[in-house]
Formats: C-alpha cells, structure tokens, sequence
C-alpha cells in the first residue's frame, strides 16, 4: 500500500515538477524516492525457507554490528 501511495506522489510530482509548474514538486517527487526505497528496503525478507511438519524453528533478534 504505502509503495502504491509514494509511487503515485513520486509520478505527479515528476510530471508537475518536469511540465514548468514549480520547482518544489521536483523536491516531492524526489523526497516520495526515497521513502519509496527505504519501504522496499524494510519489507525485504532476510531468509526463506520451507519448513515441514515437526520441524522446530527457532527466531531470535540482535542488535547489528556498529559499522566503522
């Protein structure tokens, strides 16, 4: 849903932005690019796996390593 919605915004603002209306829908279209990248990024799986009656699957969450 929300790639839908940033898509939409990031179409208008490009075509207003790019038509001579104002320069700030080219900002729009821009700022709707990168929400709609970080989105993608978010919702990515990190594993995918087939899992089969009685098989134990065990999920557990850790901060990352700070990068240097």
């Amino acid at each position: 849903m929300a790639g839908a919605i940033t898509g939409w915004i990031y179409r208008t603002g490009l075509r207003k932005g790019t038509t001579g209306r104002h320069w700030s829908w080219l900002v729009v279209a821009l700022a709707a690019r990168i929400i709609r990248g970080e989105v993608a990024r978010e919702e990515r799986a990190v594993i995918s796996m087939s899992v089969k009656p009685g098989d134990r699957l065990v999920v557990s969450a850790s901060k990352p390593e700070p990068k240097r």
